[in-house]
């Protein structure tokens, strides 16, 4: 389930982006696809079923891959797979098994906060751009 931003800005922003070295690239993207990924971590958060807590606990935004042109968040669990299973606890919650219901958390999450992901990713990366540019003196 993915998120797919593209920031199609303002002509300020494009000629800021335009001025700034990669690693300031870098920095603003990194910086804005952690903020488009808060509200779904939140979220998931809220809606992940509850028994000792270690679910909720363990849901984290993490870099997954990261370039000077392109950043991508996940939002996942750190649990680990026990016994030698493929997936962890939290898949096993997502989508059940034949033993346990489905109990959805994740993807509800990610359609209730798309839009809200969308533009605090979008508020952030111009906000980040332009302060990059202001470092650099421009």
């Amino acid at each position: 389930m993915r998120i797919r931003v593209e920031i199609k800005g303002s002509k300020e922003l494009k000629n800021a982006l335009k001025k700034i070295p990669k690693n300031a690239t870098r920095r603003s993207l990194a910086k804005a696809a952690k903020a488009g990924a808060e509200p779904i971590l939140r979220s998931a958060k809220r809606k992940a079923p509850v028994d000792t807590g270690r679910l909720r606990d363990s849901l984290r935004s993490t870099f997954a891959y990261q370039s000077s042109r392109a950043v991508r968040v996940q939002v996942a669990s750190n649990l680990k797979p026990e016994g030698g299973s493929w997936h962890s606890y939290d898949y096993y919650q997502e989508f059940g098994t034949s033993f346990h219901p489905a109990q959805p958390f994740m993807r509800p999450a990610v359609d209730e906060q798309h839009a809200n992901a969308v533009e605090q990713t979008r508020k952030t990366m111009e906000e980040a751009v332009l302060e990059e540019v202001k470092k650099l003196g421009h």
